[in-house]
């Protein structure tokens, strides 16, 4: 069994521990998690606005900073600094970064162990992998990136377009859910079209894919570009 240590506990952190809590293979056996109440826990991880559970499982909480569900232990960790994270002292190699904060391969060593998945386009040369688009490609690089929820929407498409039909150009707009760095009222922003309320508007924004894509697909590079518009809802990526 490898043990897994997941760096955040929001949106993505949530639903990685959701999908790898009865994998027999993995076990999450920390969460780092700053600020988290840890006797909310069993009421965040059944509930759910948006993806739906099983909730059929136990959840003990055995002190403080320590929790099971289903007798499997986890440890919950609480500190903004990777580099005072000791994730070798839970025999923890294998990090899944889903902050969007550690996005170069420089951060990502902060972790201090062997392996890095970051949730969320590298900000460097860090290799990314799609599955379904470059996914055979992984060479066992020990710090990887899978991209963004766009790329991962778009990539495998483009992919078989351009092996069965070929791609001279092409433009994409994504209509994209809300993410917590949106507002729910108006309010004084650095960027005016992110300062209005996320509740009525449909609001044009940059999407990262647009840079993401000739990565996973290099026979591509400069053939695609796109934006993106973020509408009031929880959770959709749909690519036009």
């Amino acid at each position: 069994m490898i043990n897994i240590g997941l760096n955040g506990f929001g949106r993505i952190g949530k639903c990685l521990f959701l999908q790898l809590m009865s994998n027999p293979k993995l076990h999450v056996l920390a969460i780092n998690a700053p600020d988290f109440n840890i006797t909310k826990l069993e009421k965040y991880l059944k509930h759910d606005s948006v993806h739906q559970y099983s909730r059929n499982f136990v959840i003990k909480i055995l002190d403080n900073n320590t929790f099971s569900v289903n007798g499997r232990k986890t440890h919950l960790l609480c500190n903004r600094d990777a580099t005072l994270l000791n994730w070798s002292y839970y025999g923890i190699q294998h990090v899944i970064d889903a902050t969007g904060v550690y996005l170069t391969k420089e951060k990502a060593l902060q972790h201090g162990v062997k392996h890095v998945i970051m949730c969320a386009p590298a900000k460097d040369d860090t290799p990314l992998f799609v599955y379904g688009a470059n996914h055979e490609t992984y060479a066992g690089e020990k710090i990887v990136s899978n991209a963004s929820c766009t790329t991962n929407c778009i990539s495998p498409v483009l992919r078989h377009l351009d092996e069965h039909y070929g791609i001279q150009n092409a433009n994409f707009t994504t209509i994209h859910a809300s993410t917590a760095s949106q507002k729910v009222v108006d309010t004084a922003h650095s960027k005016s079209r992110t300062e209005r309320s996320i509740f009525n508007n449909i609001i044009p924004h940059t999407t990262g894919a647009s840079s993401s894509i000739y990565k996973v697909l290099p026979a591509l590079d400069g053939k695609i570009v796109g934006t993106s518009v973020r509408v009031p809802v929880n959770n959709v990526s749909l690519v036009d």
